[in-house]
């Protein structure tokens, strides 16, 4: 396990794992995409009135961008406006006071899914936000919102990582470190 310890909090860089690819292999020419520097937004293009959150004191940012990615997803495959709860992502995988992995975050929602956030309320504290909650009554709803696969491409090459997003449909989640997610 990574030293946690030396981290402030929020998102974690992932511990390497031997299942891991270099998924740029598999995705081919990328061509070109609109550029982000002159605004091109996903959420603007889906969901502009999508509302915003606060994390309060809590280092659930992991949570936080995997329920907003999740959001937009629900949206594009349903047109459904569902507001998603951080919480169901974060508090099972948090090391409280520091944060948690993004990988976890992504696995959590393929795993167990996503909680509407009225189901599950995402705390505005570490303490209420990381302490024991029993998600079995709130499992039903959870795997109506699961994603099928996540993919992570590490790199700091933004130009790349826009082609990617445009080309492959894929979201991006920056927490410390781009992401880009499909």
């Amino acid at each position: 396990m990574n030293d946690i310890l030396r981290y402030n909090g929020g998102c974690l860089p992932d511990i390497s794992d031997p299942r891991d690819y270099n998924a740029l292999e598999l995705m081919g020419d990328l061509g070109e995409a609109p550029s982000f520097r002159e605004g091109y937004s996903i959420r603007r293009k889906y969901w502009p009135d999508m509302p915003y959150k606060n994390q309060g004191t809590t280092f659930s940012c992991v949570g936080q961008a995997w329920a907003y990615y999740k959001q937009i997803l629900q949206f594009k495959d349903t047109g459904e406006k569902a507001e998603l709860s951080a919480k169901s992502i974060y508090n099972p995988i948090a090391f409280p006071g520091k944060g948690s992995y993004i990988r976890e975050g992504g696995l959590r929602t393929v795993e167990y899914g996503v909680n509407k956030e009225s189901s599950v309320p995402s705390d505005k504290d570490e303490d209420s936000m990381t302490a024991s909650f029993n998600f079995e009554p709130f499992k039903e709803e959870a795997a109506f919102y699961k994603n099928r696969i996540t993919d992570t491409v590490n790199t700091q090459d933004f130009g790349l990582l826009s082609k990617i997003i445009y080309k492959e449909r894929c979201h991006y989640l920056w927490l410390g470190q781009p992401r880009c997610l499909v």
